[in-house]
């Protein structure tokens, strides 16, 4: 009896842990460039925000332009915008909406991950000491004290949630958090069809696992 007890109360602290990991809401100011074919011109700058929700370390839901969370049951994610997604690393997928279809369609992708190089280099963001990391044509720098693989876009993968992103290619880009909090609402998937990836295996059964009740 006793050892039953002890290993109810072991899974009861596992689960406490499981449970209590920190969720995120990361608001970001993206300013891109482009150029006209007159070289003459000035490059148009254009800005917009970008938000990322956390939910463990398993999911992520991005989304342009700030969003105000429903108070009675504080969700995102059933709203559309052009830009959302829902990212999961342990599948190696990402959920994007497509507008070409009405009403909208959810299209099952392949994560491609950037080849990172990491080095020691420190600088603070948004009151969180980053280090960086190297990719081809992009620099970003990510938080090790927020345990998350994730980031605005497809700058994801790293140890530590990405607060700062700069373009060294042609495409001219800087992403930048400018509010980190440890908090976030719920994610939710829209009631839309989910078309399956082409080529490979695809995970939409194991995806719709997290948002089951």
């Amino acid at each position: 009896m006793k050892r039953k007890y002890i290993f109810f109360v072991f899974c009861l602290r596992l689960s406490s842990l499981v449970d209590a990991q920190d969720n995120y809401t990361v608001e970001y100011n993206t300013v891109y460039k482009t150029f006209s074919k007159d070289d003459q011109r000035m490059p148009k700058e254009n800005k917009r925000i970008n938000m990322v929700y956390t939910q463990g370390d398993s999911l992520s839901f991005s989304s342009g332009g700030t969003r105000r969370e429903n108070k009675r049951n504080s969700e995102v994610g059933k709203r559309y915008d052009n830009h959302m997604e829902f990212y999961f690393p342990k599948f190696s997928r990402t959920l994007r909406v497509n507008y070409i279809e009405n009403p909208p369609l959810l299209l099952e992708y392949e994560n491609k991950n950037i080849d990172w190089t990491l080095y020691s280099d420190t600088m603070t963001i948004a009151g969180y000491l980053c280090k960086v990391a190297v990719g081809e044509e992009v620099i970003a720098w990510y938080a090790p004290s927020l345990p998350v693989p994730f980031g605005p876009n497809q700058f994801r993968g790293l140890p530590g949630m990405v607060l700062l992103v700069e373009s060294r290619g042609a495409y001219v880009f800087y992403i930048k958090a400018v509010s980190v909090k440890k908090r976030a609402p719920h994610i939710v998937l829209p009631k839309a069809k989910i078309i399956p990836i082409k080529d490979g295996e695809s995970k939409i059964e194991e995806m719709k696992k997290y948002f089951e009740d």
